[in-house]
């Protein structure tokens, strides 16, 4: 029997506060409910994702589908069967099925992906668990450290077999080698919002790689043909939960010197998550001395007719249509 090996890379944060219910926004997490039970192997001009919707290929590479519902077939079940099927022997982390994604053949730069659209739309500033398993193919060369997911806020596509050149979201900086066991590889990801895609594959650090330099190891494989020459993982059980409830901001700096010393001169709320908002500054006195939106340049330490406003806390109240947020800037001049 295989087990599960956890690995855990935490992305952007090593903790947060688990605030909602947990509903997973990957429809058919999965893969678990067909149209019709996958007829053969990924190829060009052959969908097979899309018989597992609403999961679906983003270039014309040829992802794989495999299911325990091709058993009954001795062809299929050589296969695309699960467990046994031609890339090798895995039963499924959960359920019945899962994807292959080819993602690393020599000299061909080329790479498989599984996209799926979420149920809902990410939230700005919301705090995100992800998590999706690996298993590298028993009849696999090679092995690598790029195998990754990414959001989006539309899907990505390409109509050519070149793999995306671009940066992973949640992924694992070691090279997943394990061929028996199901290894994670999850993360928190902090949402700029809307983003409404999900897409699992070969991604990497754009600054050091490309699809023409792909890190990449050798894997033991003693039962490999020529034509194994490639570094294909099983995918299973993808899911993306909400853990912190929305907000409007994530940081917001307190202090400004609008002294004339061109150093610190205005008030600008920090990393607003909504693109429309309007802020609101009040005195002690709970009396609006100020107010300006996200399309000004902040405030300037004076009252709305232009008069210095004295040192002191002053209160703020930024909002949109939904959200408020409140807290306090302090004003120094000297």
């Amino acid at each position: 029997m295989k087990y599960p090996v956890l690995v855990f890379t935490a992305f952007l944060f090593s903790s947060v506060f688990l605030g909602n219910a947990q509903v997973n926004l990957v429809p058919n997490g999965s893969f678990e409910e067909l149209t019709e039970c996958p007829n053969g192997p990924g190829m060009i001009g052959w969908n097979q994702l899309e018989k597992c919707p609403p999961w679906f290929k983003s270039n014309v590479a040829t992802t794989d589908l495999f299911n325990a519902c091709a058993n009954s077939d001795p062809f299929l079940y050589n296969q695309i069967g699960v467990p046994s099927n031609y890339m090798g022997w895995q039963a499924a982390f959960d359920g019945d099925g899962y994807v292959g994604l080819s993602s690393f053949i020599p000299n061909d730069h080329g790479a498989e992906y599984a996209s799926v659209r979420l149920t809902e739309k990410l939230k700005p500033c919301g705090i995100y668990q992800v998590r999706f398993w690996v298993s590298l193919s028993d009849y696999s060369t090679l092995a690598i450290n790029s195998i990754g997911l990414r959001f989006d806020r539309k899907p990505l596509s390409s109509i050519f077999y070149l793999g995306f050149e671009l940066p992973a979201h949640i992924s694992t900086p070691t090279f997943v080698t394990d061929t028996t066991n199901w290894v994670l590889i999850s993360g928190m990801y902090e949402a700029e919002g809307e983003e409404e895609y999900l897409t699992i594959g070969r991604f990497f650090d754009t600054l050091q790689y490309s699809n023409s330099n792909v890190p990449n190891i050798p894997n033991d494989c003693d039962s490999c043909y020529p034509w194994h020459l490639n570094a294909f993982y099983y995918v299973d059980s993808v899911s993306v939960i909400e853990l912190s409830n929305l907000q409007l901001s994530k940081k917001i700096t307190n202090v400004f010197t609008p002294n004339l010393d061109h150093i610190n001169e205005l008030w600008y709320p920090d990393h607003v998550c909504f693109n429309s908002w309007n802020c609101e500054i009040f005195n002690r006195w709970g009396q609006k001395v100020s107010a300006f939106n996200e399309h000004d340049f902040g405030w300037n330490g004076r009252d709305v007719i232009g008069n210095e406003l004295d040192d002191g806390v002053y209160f703020y109240h930024i909002s949109n249509e939904e959200f408020v947020e409140t807290g306090y800037v302090h004003l120094i001049r000297n």
